[in-house]
């Protein structure tokens, strides 16, 4: 791995990058350059072309070098002391970290999003740096927006202590989330040793269980919304479960065409993988056992886990970034396209259970008027594009094939 992914809060983030002009965009550029100007990196760019952004002409280095995708190129870069060539000539990497410095431009943009907030620089943008708090807040507002709108309701409307508690904690749950994926993500490129593959575990564990949980946290919500109010052990969103049968029975008698949602066999799936076997192996049977390697930091999981994760991915581009290794009866897989592709799928199906709500069957008393009024979403900071590249990246969701469902 190369040096860029070894920091501290420190030390500015340096890394020495080759740029394909001939095959970025020159949109792409100006965000690549715009990175540069953030107070905390240092850039030390060098094209293979004479750049224009705006039909100006840029002072940065020009060399003479043929960029091509291949892996003596790609020794050539590393004996060159580059830790990154970003080239639309690359595919996406799909967290194959043994490609690097290779990367296409979406990839990169990622990966220093990544170095930026494990070295606690939350930038929205090259001259906008908010603390923690902010990001964490701003970015489960941006992953999971339909949840604030049920929020925004509860909070102006509802009076039961319990809805309001459960939707507290899903919301605390949200942050958690995103504290274990991106400092996991991190670890996985980090300069393998003993402690990069420890932390990589210790934050996937953490991940896999704050994941599990929000669906736990959705299961009581339903349960209060809709006034059902069992037993908080005893709701289940899993068909798979009898707690899980009756409940969804209950759902069914007020809200059907909900329920029939909840019954989805792809959102099913998600739930079987992600609460049993996956959460189940890790916190009650053993711990994923991490593999050393000078290419990646992989973990092991069981021929059930992995039959289950095959399933839920089988329809998306996703299934290829998984590269198993088999091992008699165990599968050597490595962390980060996992975590990648739950997080994929994390958020889709927890946008997906909030978009299922029926609102005006716990609010029915709310004028159409007084519903605008509740919920306001701030407006997008970039305008028409989709997200700050820097602050997010959704390049890798999956688009759906069939029965298409808003992520």
């Amino acid at each position: 791995m190369n040096k860029v992914f070894y920091q501290n809060n420190v030390h500015s983030v340096s890394a020495k990058i080759l740029l394909d002009v001939n095959n970025l965009t020159e949109t792409q550029l100006a965000n690549i350059l715009e990175i540069s100007h953030i107070k905390s990196v240092c850039l030390d760019l060098v094209a293979n072309a004479p750049i224009k952004v705006n039909d100006n002409q840029l002072n940065i280095k020009v060399g003479t070098i043929s960029v091509n995708v291949s892996e003596s190129f790609r020794h050539t870069l590393i004996r060159s002391n580059f830790d990154f060539c970003i080239s639309n000539l690359v595919p996406n990497n799909a967290g194959r970290t043994y490609f690097l410095p290779l990367v296409n431009y979406n990839d990169f943009m990622e990966l220093i999003r990544l170095i930026l907030i494990h070295n606690k620089q939350y930038y929205l943008h090259s001259n906008f740096k908010v603390d923690d708090f902010l990001y964490l807040h701003d970015r489960s507002n941006y992953l999971f927006p339909t949840f604030q709108k049920v929020w925004s309701f509860a909070v102006s409307y509802d009076t039961s202590r319990l809805y309001f508690n459960v939707l507290d904690s899903i919301a605390n749950r949200f942050k958690q989330l995103i504290i274990a994926f991106d400092e996991c993500s991190f670890y996985c490129f980090e300069n393998r040793g003993n402690n990069s593959i420890s932390y990589a575990i210790y934050y996937f564990d953490s991940f896999v269980s704050q994941l599990a949980s929000i669906f736990g946290n959705l299961a009581n919500t339903i349960n209060y919304f809709y006034n059902i109010n069992d037993d908080s052990r005893k709701v289940d969103l899993r068909v798979s479960t009898n707690k899980g049968k009756k409940f969804l029975k209950k759902v069914g008698e007020k809200d059907p065409l909900f329920c029939q949602k909840l019954e989805n066999a792809d959102f099913q799936n998600f739930l079987n993988l992600v609460i049993k076997p996956l959460r189940n192996d890790i916190e009650h049977n053993n711990i994923p056992q991490g593999v050393n390697s000078k290419t990646m930091v992989n973990m092991i999981l069981s021929e059930n886990t992995w039959n289950l994760l095959q399933s839920i991915i089988h329809k998306y581009p996703q299934e290829c970034f998984f590269d198993p290794n088999h091992f008699t009866n165990e599968i050597y897989l490595s962390i980060y396209p996992v975590l990648k592709s739950l997080m994929i799928f994390g958020r889709k199906y927890i946008n997906y259970v909030m978009q299922g709500f029926d609102l005006h069957w716990k609010f029915q008393d709310i004028s159409k008027a007084e519903e605008e009024n509740t919920f306001h979403p701030e407006p997008n900071s970039v305008g028409k594009e989709c997200e700050n590249s820097l602050y997010f990246t959704t390049y890798w969701l999956p688009i759906e094939r069939q029965n298409k469902m808003v992520i």
